[in-house]
């Protein structure tokens, strides 16, 4: 997730695909491999929130790994439910001591408090983009309530909710 989708707005073009394989050292045929990974998306949301029936061609989390994907989304919905949104969360359920940092003690509590019950150690270590990190950080948890709080945005009111096909 973290050496791919770069912009974090949770899918990649055939150009973004290319550009991190090749960062990664991964090389061959990146056409055949994108054209057995790739699944088309119908319908997807214009930046204008207008619905084009155009073959969207993106390849998304969920079709790389559906059950993390799923986890994420009820997580995400969970935690959103009971504080507001993802970035009031993070303030308030899941680095509540202002840290910056959330381990996998405050991690679990926060779930356990929402209600939320997939596997919190699991998940958590799903979300880690380094494997020897022992935290979360807010951009790890959701780039978009980072890049909220960056701009001072704590209710996310400029973020452009997520479309089904996105999530």
């Amino acid at each position: 997730r973290y050496a791919l989708d770069l912009d974090g707005n949770g899918r990649l073009s055939v150009g973004e695909f290319s550009v991190a394989l090749a960062r990664l050292g991964l090389h061959g045929d990146v056409q055949g491999l994108w054209s057995q990974l790739v699944k088309p998306h119908n319908i997807a949301s214009s930046p204008s929130g207008s619905i084009r029936t155009k073959p969207q061609y993106f390849l998304y989390f969920s079709d790389l790994d559906p059950q993390t994907a799923e986890e994420v989304a009820d997580m995400r919905a969970k935690l959103a439910e009971k504080h507001g949104n993802l970035l009031l969360a993070w303030v308030k359920g899941l680095d509540i001591n202002g840290s910056g940092k959330v381990t996998l003690k405050e991690f679990t509590a926060a779930l356990a408090d929402c209600g939320c019950s997939v596997d919190a150690e699991a998940l958590f270590k799903k979300m880690k983009p380094e494997a020897s990190r022992s935290f979360l950080t807010l951009q790890d948890f959701d780039t978009k309530a980072f890049h909220a709080l960056s701009r001072g945005d704590v209710r996310m009111l400029t973020e452009r909710p997520d479309t089904p096909l996105q999530q």
